[in-house]
């Protein structure tokens, strides 16, 4: 059953698939037609999973087939995400600070490794999806309109000759009548039909019970409303429509309405309906309903009591005293009668019955009176199984396994299990109670796993407990797209990673610690075997942990926490100590008056990733001048993440920075500056304290020219060898580059009009790619001495039109070699073109082949995603 989740899955793989973006960067990277493949195959694929789920209930190959059909379509989505997120990047602006927690969370990819990458990726999945293509048509599926509903019941004409029927008696005079009085009753055939309320399986229904043969026509509805017309036509009929849940006026209004009351049966055919809801009266109804009243106090001792004492169960003076009091709180309800009446007739001991009764009898003490207005809507409410003004627990506090039926109760809204200590396993199928807002496991201590796939319960207000595990739909990310969740929520088993989003009330992290009110300044371990921890979008969130008296711990400590991300939370003040913190990323919205967030650089010794985007007061240790052998802080630090001018200034603070942070900053390696928009010259004094970065990326800082003080400016970082400036529309000049450089990738600078002026001195530069410059009229003459290149790839230049002599003798050492939107340099690489013979060597290479007109159309679709002059301001 849980492959009736896989329709879904593929119809959304098949939308992105065929999204305007993910099309737009394909073609922009020649696999479309790769890309458009995979849309086909998914679209057959989707097509036939209606019949295949039907199948896969007696099948166990075709079982398998979409097990493995579903892990090959999440990877599909992957490699469509890669497109989305690369068209994102292309179109992201610089206004909305909240772009950088999009874009920091991905890699970045220059343009050619990103082709090869997603070309490699989108074969091997085409190839995966071929394969399971070709096994499909094995199966021999047929196209279906839409999928089996799951779990729905079904129903039939025929009933026990003993069924007995009680308190009905006025009822049945009623209806009896009601029929007469439409047309005399001669000729009329009775025509039960399940509750699935689709027209195909209607009409397929009518026809098989009409000819008492199964019906073997395809699900096409002309061919059955044909069908329908000669087995019913010239015939009087009663078609009853038994427990209609259906409340979408469409399906009856469009569908099944126009084809029942005008296609088939003599005048004085009847419909009767049967409905639980009023909702489904108003739509279908062409007369006032007739509702059935609740049965009497005898009438219903007698139907609970043949149910209750029919399975060797005695009568006894005190069982059916205690019976007496169950019946008491059913309130007259037939289906909830019938159905206690069925659980007590395995129980054979008045102590069970006792406890059942017991059970029943809610709101009497403190507990349950206050346990009461938490749950709001009761377990039976749903299915009317209860009267609204009681209430009835029909669980048994010594199950081990609750029954998979439940999870048939659609309309449920409370499943209340509190103090079920012997609880171990909940079904699996749970996600499919989408109306469930209150799940209640107080007391569950017993509970091993919850059900996989609780994310899809977006309506889940209240669950009282969450056991955190490995796999596929059990892990804590479950709860991220609950965003109504609140109340009381206990976390077990947290080894892994702890995520909170968009709960406007958490004030402390952890309350009633349990420490008395003088402790308080004890250091205190919280999550002792929590590895990683998100907070998203808290508000109110300002205290790490508080004890009973609602005092705060200022010295807490996570012991093994080694990924913090914080996201808009403006009220924390201060980072715990995390002496195994490797990665941390703090970012949010700047607020006028916001006080700075206190870091003290010791507190996490072991820190190798750091991005900030946020004001940070960087607090720098205590020196030991006694111990002359003191560890630096932050001498692990690897890798630093500027996310906007907030972080800069943060970072690059000049008081800071010679009171001992630029020598933590000297063991940094890695540096990524985005948004920065106070940046208006080349930060040259400030990198000089980063005398180990090795790679370097600026992006999106919209204001920086690079104007330094000397057109011989020099960038001091004599070890860097990855540098790419991107989106930086302003920038007019690049400094000199170190001669350690090995990779070079500008994009989209527009207004950048030459490149750096080294003469020559890069021999270790392999990489070079100049993208999106459209003022860039000439690559230098010095590129004769880059004795390394190995790759370059220029695209959306057009004022390019050559090659330098120098650079012009290196092309046929070239491993790889791209030439896009540059019309005149591109004529003179292909056969023909004067430089036809230099690039025929290039093992790997991409010349495009476009008409002006393309070209045109090509830099139109190009500069929309450079983001134009809207940065200029």
């Amino acid at each position: 059953m849980s492959e009736s989740l896989l329709l879904p899955v593929v119809r959304g793989v098949v939308g992105k698939a065929a999204d305007a973006l993910v099309q737009t960067i394909a073609r922009m990277w020649g696999v479309d037609d790769d890309r458009h493949k995979l849309e086909r195959h998914l679209l057959s694929v989707q097509s036939l999973l209606a019949d295949a789920e039907v199948k896969s209930e007696a099948n166990p190959a075709v079982r398998r087939w979409m097990k493995d059909l579903r892990a090959v379509a999440y990877q599909v989505d992957d490699v469509l995400d890669d497109f989305q997120y690369e068209a994102l990047r292309r179109e992201a602006q610089a206004v909305d600070p909240k772009a950088t927690k999009i874009l920091r969370y991905f890699t970045l990819h220059s343009p050619l490794l990103f082709r090869l990458t997603v070309s490699s990726n989108l074969n091997k999945v085409l190839k995966r999806i071929n394969e399971l293509v070709t096994e499909m048509h094995t199966f021999g599926l047929v196209e279906r309109i839409e999928a089996p509903q799951p779990l729905y019941r079904q129903t039939h004409s025929a009933l026990e000759e003993s069924a007995d029927i009680f308190g009905r008696d006025n009822d049945k005079e009623v209806v009896v009548q009601l029929l007469i009085d439409q047309q005399d009753q001669r000729d009329v055939q009775v025509l039960p039909i399940t509750d699935n309320f689709e027209a195909i399986s209607i009409v397929r229904s009518i026809i098989e019970l009409a000819t008492n043969k199964t019906c073997d026509l395809p699900d096409t509805i002309e061919l059955l409303r044909g069908k329908l017309l000669e087995v019913v036509d010239r015939k009087r009929f009663l078609l009853v429509l038994d427990d209609v849940w259906n409340e979408e006026q469409q399906k009856w209004e469009d569908d099944l309405k126009p084809l029942l009351y005008s296609s088939v049966g003599r005048p004085g055919s009847v419909i009767v309906v049967t409905r639980r809801s009023r909702q489904v009266a108003s739509i279908m109804g062409t007369l006032p309903p007739h509702e059935l009243a609740c049965l009497s106090e005898d009438d219903s001792w007698e139907l609970f009591s043949k149910k209750a004492f029919s399975k060797g169960v005695q009568k006894q003076a005190e069982l059916i005293t205690i019976g007496k009091i169950i019946v008491n709180k059913c309130k007259g309800l037939p289906l909830a009668l019938k159905t206690m009446g069925g659980l007590m007739s395995s129980k054979h001991q008045i102590k069970e019955w006792e406890a059942i009764s017991e059970d029943d009898r809610v709101g009497k003490d403190e507990y349950s009176l206050r346990m009461d207005k938490d749950k709001l809507i009761q377990l039976w409410i749903a299915n009317s199984f209860i009267h609204a003004d009681g209430t009835t627990d029909l669980v048994q506090k010594d199950i081990v396994r609750l029954p998979t039926s439940v999870c048939m109760l659609y309309n449920l809204r409370s499943l209340i299990l509190n103090h079920c200590d012997k609880l171990e396993i909940l079904p699996e199928s749970m996600q499919n109670m989408r109306k469930l807002t209150h799940i209640y496991l107080i007391g569950c201590d017993s509970l091993k796993q919850m059900p996989p796939k609780l994310s899809l319960l977006h309506n889940l207000w209240t669950l009282t407990k969450f056991i955190v595990d490995s796999g596929d739909g059990f892990g804590i990310e479950e709860l991220k797209d609950l965003r109504q969740l609140g109340n009381r929520l206990e976390l077990f088993n947290l080894s892994k990673k702890l995520c909170l989003r968009h709960m406007d009330k958490l004030s402390a992290l952890c309350k009633n610690i349990g420490t008395v009110a003088t402790g308080y300044n004890t250091t205190l371990a919280i999550f002792p075997k929590l590895k990683s921890m998100e907070l998203d979008t808290l508000s109110e969130l300002e205290i790490w942990a508080e004890n009973s008296a609602g005092e705060p711990n200022s010295l807490v400590v996570f012991p093994q926490l080694e990924e913090l991300c914080i996201i808009d939370c403006n009220k924390i003040a201060t980072l715990p100590e995390s002496p195994a913190l490797t990665s941390l990323y703090y970012q949010g919205v700047s607020i006028e008056g916001l006080v700075p967030i206190s870091m003290a650089l010791g507190s996490c010794p072991s820190l190798v990733q750091l991005d900030i985007g946020m004001l940070v007061d960087m607090v720098m240790p205590v020196k030991d001048h006694v111990n002359q052998s003191q560890r630096p802080a932050l001498d692990s630090l690897r890798s630093l993440g500027v996310l906007n001018a907030n972080g800069f200034i943060s970072v690059f603070n000049s008081s800071k920075l010679q009171l001992g942070l630029g020598d933590c900053l000297a063991f940094v390696e890695r540096l990524e500056i985005w948004f920065c928009h106070n940046i208006l010259h080349w930060p040259v004094e400030e990198f000089g304290c980063l005398v180990g970065l090795r790679s370097l990326v600026i992006s999106f800082c919209s204001k920086l020219e690079g104007k330094g003080s000397s057109s011989e400016e020099i960038l001091p970082l004599p070890q860097l060898k990855r540098l790419h400036i991107l989106d930086c529309y302003r920038l007019l000049e690049i400094p000199k580059l170190p001669a350690s450089l090995g990779e070079l990738n500008i994009s989209q600078c527009r207004s950048l009009v030459a490149l750096p002026s080294n003469h020559g001195d890069l021999p270790k530069l392999r990489n070079l790619w100049p993208w999106g410059c459209d003022e860039l009229k000439a690559l230098p003459d010095w590129m004769d001495g880059l004795t390394s290149l190995e790759l370059l790839t220029i695209g959306f230049c057009p004022g390019i039109d050559k090659f330098p002599q120098g650079l012009l003798q290196r092309l046929p050492g070239l491993r790889y070699l791209e030439i896009k939107a540059c019309p005149d340099l591109q004529r003179r690489c292909r056969e023909g073109g004067e430089y036809f013979d230099f690039v025929s060597p290039v093992p790997e290479k991409y010349i495009a082949v476009e008409t002006e007109a393309q070209m045109k159309k090509s830099m139109k679709r190009f500069l929309p995603l450079c983001g134009g002059d809207s940065q200029s301001n």
